[in-house]
C-alpha cells in the first residue's frame, strides 16, 4: 500500500470514534502552496476499497496518466448501517 496517513475521528454524533485513512500524492509535502483536488471515499478502510484505489493512484499519478489528488477514505464501523440507506416495510 502507499504511503498515507491513519486519523481517528471522534464522532459527537454518531457516538464512536471514525478511523479515516489518507492518502497524499508523491511530492506533496515539496509544493508548498499548491492545491490538489480530493476524492472522498466512504467504505474505505484498509480491509475495504481504499488499499485498491491508492494503488492505482499512485501508480497512475507516478506514471502521469493522472495528475496529483488526495483522497480521504472513512472506514465503516457499522457497514450495513454506513451503506444501506434506512427502510421501512410495511407490517402485514
Amino acid at each position: 500500500m502507499p504511503p498515507h496517513e491513519r486519523l481517528r475521528l471522534n464522532s459527537t454524533v454518531m457516538h464512536e470514534t471514525r478511523p479515516i485513512n489518507v492518502y497524499l500524492p508523491p511530492r506533496y509535502d515539496a509544493a508548498t502552496g499548491a492545491r490538489y483536488p480530493a476524492l472522498y471515499l466512504p467504505d474505505g478502510g484498509d480491509l475495504e476499497d481504499f488499499p485498491h484505489v491508492a494503488n492505482a493512484a499512485d501508480r497512475l499519478i507516478w506514471q502521469g496518466v493522472l495528475r496529483p489528488f488526495v483522497i480521504v477514505s472513512v472506514e465503516n464501523t457499522d457497514r450495513r448501517r454506513d451503506v444501506t440507506a434506512p427502510r421501512r416495510m410495511p407490517e402485514t
